[in-house]
């Protein structure tokens, strides 16, 4: 693997910290690289495949995140998943390297982690406890001015 992403991968491996988080972060792993890499599938993945760009991997992982979360029917914890979202962009960033020729710098490695944390972090948000403020009364519209409403102007 490309030694940026390689680091970055590593310092995942290294924060996921508890043993039911590393657990989780394991199996959204294995299931993230099964669904980019396995033979039936990956040919179906356009942002793997040849003229992606990282912009376009960290949202397909972001999408690959959220598929993952609805299979596990609300046990995916935020801290795995997000673990897991950064080491399959590194995964997948290698894999443009090596098959599409996609130079990865180590600005690209670290824009890409940035981002997909960032956009993680926009997904799990929690809901607001807060009621929205209730709309504006509106007047009613005014009658149209159909075939019907014509025919007295005739």
């Amino acid at each position: 693997m490309n030694p940026y992403l390689q680091k970055i991968a590593d310092t995942v491996d290294a924060v996921v910290d508890s043993e039911e988080a590393k657990d989780q972060y394991a199996r959204i792993l294995m299931a993230g690289k099964r669904i980019m890499f396995d033979e039936k599938t990956h040919k179906d993945i356009s942002w793997l495949q040849e003229g992606a760009d990282p912009v376009a991997i960290v949202n397909g992982v972001v999408d690959l995140i959220a598929i993952i979360g609805e299979l596990s029917e609300g046990t995916m914890q935020p801290e795995p998943a997000l673990g897991a979202a950064i080491t399959l962009t590194m995964e997948a960033l290698d894999f443009a390297e090596r098959a599409n020729g996609l130079e990865i710098t180590e600005e690209i490695a670290n824009t890409a982690a940035l981002a997909i944390d960032e956009r993680m972090k926009e997904g799990m948000k929690q809901p607001s406890t807060e009621q929205p403020p209730a709309p504006a009364e509106q007047p009613p519209p005014a009658a149209p001015q159909g075939l019907i409403n014509a025919g007295s102007q005739l």
